[in-house]
């Protein structure tokens, strides 16, 4: 695993201790480099159902870990299943077998790959810096395949695929190969990320942390067709409430190819609104 002395985007490079590099970048001649790739930046138009969206979050927010911690899940289903408004209708993707080994792997702090689901809590260290549930489910391994990309090759359908790795850098944002007709071995499934506590701003969006996952998340993201996509959080990280709102959300803007919704028991409401005072995922951050 490549850590030491890696570059963040400011020109400066980080170093990790030798102890954390079981996750994180490969030297680039370790990589089975994908043919170089066209770069998407972010689409506005069309979003995923804010209700439908609701109904899977809260399904799956029923089997959070007991302790009632930080916890992250990525959920891969097909496309018409991420419009369902009934949950019955919903496990019949999303069983309900899968979602207690889950449960029972989180309870145990292990990571968790099932076949439409992924989920992690966070790795603590005695002697490093905490793993982020979010990096954990983000970051590629000593493969260059992470939980994530391993999930959304498992659930396009395609068994004759070869399996999806990290870009190489010259791509910029990790970006992967965007689904479209006729693609057959692009993403083409609905991608729901959902995290308790919403990326926080000391390590998952600093740009010089070892562990920063903008990108990753990007690259990820870009890839979803941006009607079936979203990064969804039940509460704002608690040391970011002392942020000032257009610090956190200027933050959150920085992963432009992931729409951000705040998922309670109000519901999901979309994050992009530019009115800070009226941007339902701000309530409580300081003006």
């Amino acid at each position: 695993i490549w850590c030491d002395n890696l570059p963040v985007s400011d020109g400066t490079s980080c170093s990790c201790p030798m102890e954390t590099m079981v996750l994180g970048w490969m030297p680039r001649a370790g990589f089975l480099l994908l043919p170089l790739l066209l770069c998407f930046g972010p689409e506005t138009a069309g979003s995923i159902n804010p209700a439908a969206l609701r109904v899977i979050v809260s399904y799956v927010d029923s089997f959070r870990p007991d302790n009632n911690g930080q916890y992250a899940v990525a959920v891969s289903l097909p496309q018409a299943a991420c419009n369902l408004l009934d949950e019955q209708q919903l496990r019949r993707y999303l069983s309900e077998a899968e979602m207690k080994e889950m449960k029972a792997k989180l309870n145990s702090k292990e990571l968790f790959e099932g076949q439409n689901v992924a989920a992690a809590r966070p790795k603590f260290q005695k002697k490093n810096p905490t793993l982020h549930s979010e990096f954990l489910l983000l970051s590629p391994d000593q493969n260059g395949v992470s939980p994530v990309s391993r999930l959304l090759d498992k659930t396009r359908g395609q068994e004759t695929c070869p399996e999806t790795h990290v870009p190489g850098k010259e791509c910029g944002n990790n970006c992967y190969k965007k689904w479209s007709p006729g693609q057959h071995c692009g993403w083409n499934s609905c991608l729901i990320f959902f995290t308790k506590n919403s990326p926080c701003l000391g390590t998952c969006l600093n740009a010089s942390s070892c562990f920063y996952i903008r990108d990753l998340m990007d690259g990820v993201f870009g890839a979803i067709n941006n009607n079936f996509r979203a990064l969804a959080f039940q509460q704002v990280y608690p040391p970011d409430m002392a942020q000032k709102r257009k610090a956190l959300w200027e933050a959150w803007q920085t992963i432009q190819n992931a729409p951000m919704y705040k998922c309670d028991n109000n519901g999901c409401a979309s994050c992009e609104e530019k009115n800070l005072s009226r941007n339902p995922c701000l309530v409580g951050v300081p003006e």
